[in-house]
């Protein structure tokens, strides 16, 4: 309801700040909310996740949010699914976190790389500030940001950190002036492949937003 009315404002530079404020507010709540969440689920037991998929529902997220500021987002996947141990729609909520921090990192003019790699590893990869070695671990403590004017909460990575945990992932990050800043989650790999997979479990293992939207483009291909 703040976010509606602050749409119906004159233009001004103070408006914009204001709407801007207020879209971080939500943000923070909703990540609050996902911690709590997170805390309350399972291990990631039998659950499989595509992260081609994964990746690709992230891309279709914040396309739009990345070339408002000027910057790209970048996709490389193999031709084949990529299946690992975890539940999709969690997995999709780490990835989101990791790349929407990477595009506010990134200076504009540049690109954000997503790459799924055949070993069950997905890279998020940005041209920002080098983290300096010995905050690495410090960045993923709940409530610590490098923001200078303590805007943004430091919840994003604590989130990637706890999701980690839930699905048995481990997760990295490199920093260097030669590639910039590099964060790596590694999944266990799930033991057969999709052709020997129940088509039922490999339908599940695509993000239910994606998957809403792949049923939309096939309706309207076939409307048309």
């Amino acid at each position: 309801m703040l976010s509606a009315r602050a749409e119906t404002l004159d233009a001004s530079e103070t408006t914009s700040q204001l709407r801007a404020d207020i879209r971080e507010i939500a943000r923070m709540i909703t990540q609050l909310l996902q911690l709590n969440e997170l805390d309350a689920l399972p291990e990631h037991g039998a659950s499989v996740a595509d992260l081609g998929a994964v990746g690709e529902a992230v891309c279709g997220d914040l396309r739009t949010n990345a070339a408002r500021g000027g910057r790209h987002i970048d996709l490389v996947q193999p031709n084949m699914p990529v299946l690992v141990r975890g539940d999709p729609n969690v997995i999709e909520i780490a990835v989101h976190n990791l790349v929407e921090n990477a595009i506010r990192h990134s200076p504009p003019g540049s690109t954000v790389g997503i790459r799924i790699e055949h070993a069950g590893q997905i890279e998020v990869a940005n041209a920002g500030p080098i983290i300096p070695e010995g905050l690495q671990d410090k960045i993923f403590e709940p409530f610590w940001s490098g923001d200078p004017d303590g805007r943004h909460p430091g919840l994003g990575l604590t989130i990637v950190r706890r999701i980690a945990e839930r699905c048995g992932a481990a997760i990295t990050v490199r920093s260097a002036p030669d590639c910039g800043t590099v964060f790596t989650l590694a999944f266990q790999m799930v033991p057969h492949d999709a052709g020997r997979l129940d088509p039922a479990a490999v339908s599940r293992s695509i993000p239910a937003g994606l998957a809403l939207r792949r049923q939309d483009r096939r309706i309207d291909e076939t409307a048309s």
